[in-house]
């Protein structure tokens, strides 16, 4: 019996020496597959941070873009208000010298602008008047090979 015994407790201790090495091959498993996993999450990690890193750049890229935009807006609204300024300015002047050369002249300062018109005028109608007596006109075509 003792040999019987002795079979059994062989037995039983191959049997569930079998059976802790099939646990120890799913423990090896499920390590390998958690490793595995744990790599798999480890690169998506590396993968996500870079994005962000890039994301974060082109973050700060649109804001320096946007505040050069906000200067250069604001300076060209400086430049316009001072354009504005300016031509006020040179209308206000305009305005001034205007109002200086109408007080400044007198129908007395015209009177020989007048005349010299006058006088051109008389000019011009004599010059037309002889310009009239020296065209030559014929009743027939043709050409003037002579004058008498």
């Amino acid at each position: 019996m003792t040999e019987t015994i002795l079979n059994n407790f062989v037995k039983n201790y191959e049997d569930e020496l079998i059976e802790n090495k099939k646990k120890i091959s799913l423990l090896i498993e499920g390590r390998q597959d958690a490793e595995e996993q744990l790599t798999n999450l480890e690169t998506k990690t590396l993968t996500q941070n870079n994005i962000i890193l890039g994301l974060k750049s082109k973050l700060t890229l649109a804001n320096k873009q946007l505040e050069q935009a906000d200067i250069n807006y604001n300076n060209a609204q400086k430049k316009a208000e001072n354009n504005l300024l300016l031509a006020q300015k040179q209308i206000d002047i305009s305005n001034i010298s205007l109002s200086m050369k109408k007080e400044e002249v007198s129908y007395d300062e015209l009177t020989p602008f007048y005349s010299n018109i006058e006088s051109t005028k008389k000019n011009l109608e004599e010059a037309k008047s002889k310009l009239n007596d020296a065209l030559l006109i014929s009743p027939i075509n043709g050409k003037i090979v002579k004058i008498n």
